[in-house]
């Protein structure tokens, strides 16, 4: 269902409707450093000893939340994690493929069938989910959080996984100064964020193709 293409040593599932890939083809670690982890650090950085709670939604294989804590960890973090998820069609990532080499080490969950993981030698947990879609948001388990990775297929293609109860969930789920980062910078994406309240900007930066940066006030 899921043909898998090569793509700096790893690979990505498609849509099964559309064929539309999940990752960045050319290379989806250095796609999760870039576009969502570097830029949720840059503009709310953690802060030592602190709980840090991430949300990822389309979690997908967990890309983004592993090249979280892989980089956590290089920053020496002493706080805890607390990692959810948000994946609700499961079934669309079989099979999972071989960890990348980058990533062994950080993906307690892979290769599915483990909601709730724990990372070996540190105080950083979480879950996966697959609730109702966007109503969901408002029943997982921690109701705060301070980076939010937005990693659904394109709005362009998928516009019902874009839709207003989604943004009115966002606003609901962030903490005074979240961040929230997303490989789109579709204008309507833009707008509606703006609209519930956040202070969206676009983050240009030459050899990598622009950013959406968010910070929830």
């Amino acid at each position: 269902m899921n043909p898998a293409e090569a793509g700096a040593g790893f690979c990505s599932y498609r849509h099964p409707q559309t064929g539309e890939a999940a990752h960045d083809r050319r290379d989806p670690l250095a796609e999760a450093q870039l576009s969502f982890v570097e830029p949720a650090a840059q503009l709310r950085p953690p802060r030592c000893g602190e709980a840090l709670a991430i949300l990822e939604i389309g979690f997908g294989w967990g890309i983004n939340t592993a090249t979280a804590l892989r980089h956590l960890d290089s920053l020496q973090f002493q706080g805890s994690v607390q990692a959810q998820g948000f994946e609700p069609n499961p079934e669309w990532l079989e099979p999972w493929p071989a960890v990348p080499d980058r990533l062994q080490g950080w993906t307690p969950w892979w290769g599915g069938g483990k909601n709730r993981w724990q990372l070996p030698g540190h105080p950083w947990q979480g879950e996966i989910l697959s609730l109702a879609f966007p109503a969901g948001l408002e029943s997982m388990p921690v109701t705060g959080f301070d980076w939010i990775f937005l990693d659904l297929f394109s709005p362009r293609r998928h516009p019902e996984d874009w839709s207003a109860e989604l943004f009115a969930a966002l606003a609901k789920v962030a903490r005074p100064g979240a961040a929230l980062t997303s490989y789109c910078c579709a204008r309507r994406i833009r707008q509606a964020l703006g609209e519930v309240g956040w202070q969206v900007q676009r983050l240009r930066r030459r050899g990598h193709r622009d950013t959406l940066q968010a910070l929830w006030r």
